[in-house]
């Protein structure tokens, strides 16, 4: 079973503020191995980013780098 979940201001995020720049339903996380995952942007006005980088629309991250949900939403990966 592959884990997965999407991302966006119709699920739950802490700072509900930041939710007007995020579209309803934003990203897609998928988990690849024990250290990799993969976010595919699903068509957001606002972009996402790893490590500064646009996903287009996919991109790769790992512990340590800084995924970004549109222009306001920065998470450290742990």
């Amino acid at each position: 079973e592959i884990a997965q979940c999407l991302v966006g201001s119709e699920m739950c995020i802490r700072d509900s503020s930041k939710c007007i720049y995020i579209s309803g339903t934003h990203a897609r996380l998928r988990k690849l191995s024990d250290s990799r995952w993969e976010i595919t942007d699903l068509g957001s006005r606002n972009g996402t980013k790893v490590n500064g980088m646009p996903c287009s629309p996919v991109g790769t991250f790992c512990m340590g780098d800084l995924v970004r949900i549109a222009s306001y939403y920065d998470f450290m990966v742990e």
